[in-house]
């Protein structure tokens, strides 16, 4: 058995993550080509975007997963050392390489202004920071619909917030956390279904803002719940996957402000039971690590430069576009990623 294939969890995690990285590419795709344009599998999902889908299932297995490390750490100092080795690593390396090579390659500017700009270093250390930046750097990607660099590192922000938040459970003994974990759950769901609703009026760029920490959080936090409850989720993941697909298909019966609310709600358990609903022949992670990290943050940047170079089809830059992405997604894991995650690194011992 090889190191990796000793490393990897019997569950489809690692392959779903793979998947939702991939329909964020499929919805960029639409709308970096004209500015507008969602992707058609909107029109089926009925209640959102494939990209929104991706990123939610993100933060439904991250939940769970991140417990699970809270739970196996002593304390809290390595418990957030464990999160920054996991996340800076790759996003340093892949920030070097958009910023200093690839973007310093396509910029319309000479090498020497583009390197003696300003904002090029301050969009590099805002990004590092996870602090709001403007997304563009000068000269680069301006003749395209979109002149954006990097449109999908905003999640991170919310990935690290919920990390933070994760904190709490420190201060609670063991039998406790597994209750916390449910107010919690309980209070996103609460909040995001009152937004949903309007129940509460804000401002649109308020909305919108609140909008994505809510839903995001409430996301992450159905993956801790269902990860507390592991021995009953474990003992019943067939019946909560059947249930659950089954109020995703009634969703789509129901008024489509009602239809969303349940929509959102039942997803996180339909994506965890499918992913510890083991398949063998889904666990391609197993022989090639698990690129889905890799991939989400490199494909923004090169379905934009794919763009720069002329590709002004749907279908050929996405083929191309999940290609170079999953390319950059395996070597960022081998060459990066891999160096600083322990179980991967206990199985070469």
């Amino acid at each position: 058995m090889g190191a990796i294939q000793a490393a990897t969890f019997r569950n489809n995690f690692d392959f779903l993550r793979i998947l939702f990285a991939s329909f964020v590419i499929v919805s960029h795709s639409y709308y970096l080509l004209d500015g507008r344009s969602e992707d058609p599998f909107s029109s089926y999902l009925y209640h959102t975007e494939l990209s929104t889908l991706g990123v939610f299932g993100f933060f439904v297995l991250s939940g769970y997963l991140i417990f699970q490390s809270l739970e196996n750490t002593p304390n809290l100092f390595r418990f957030l050392l464990k999160r920054f080795k996991r996340i800076m690593p790759g996003l340093i390396v892949a920030l070097v390489f958009t910023v200093f090579v690839l973007c310093l390659f396509l910029s319309d500017l000479p090498v020497s202004a583009y390197l003696s700009a300003a904002h090029v270093y301050l969009y590099f250390i805002k990004t590092i920071f996870f602090l709001p930046t403007d997304n563009l750097l000068p000269g680069v990607f301006e003749q395209n619909p979109l002149p954006f660099i990097n449109g999908s590192l905003w999640t991170l922000r919310y990935e690290v917030l919920c990390y933070i938040s994760l904190c709490l459970f420190f201060l609670l003994p063991k039998p406790y956390r597994s209750g916390f974990a449910g107010l919690m759950f309980a209070a996103f769901l609460i909040l995001r279904s009152l937004h949903i609703g309007n129940i509460i009026p804000l401002e649109e760029g308020l909305s919108g803002h609140l909008g994505n920490f809510l839903n995001l959080f409430y996301c992450f936090y159905a993956g801790v719940l269902l990860k507390s409850r592991e021995d009953f989720v474990l003992s019943h993941k067939r019946k909560i996957f059947l249930i659950s697909a089954l109020l995703l298909l009634v969703s789509y019966l129901l008024p489509l402000m009602i239809g969303q609310m349940l929509f959102l709600a039942v997803f996180p358990f339909f994506v965890l039971s499918a992913g510890l609903l083991y398949v063998k022949a889904l666990h391609i992670p197993a022989r090639i690590g698990d690129i889905s990290y890799g991939t989400y943050i490199y494909a923004f940047p090169v379905q934009q430069a794919l763009i720069s170079c002329g590709v002004d089809n749907v279908y050929v830059l996405i083929a191309m576009s999940l290609v170079f992405s999953w390319s950059l997604g395996y070597l960022s894991f081998h060459f990066v990623e891999r160096k600083f995650l322990a179980r991967y690194r206990t199985s070469q011992q």
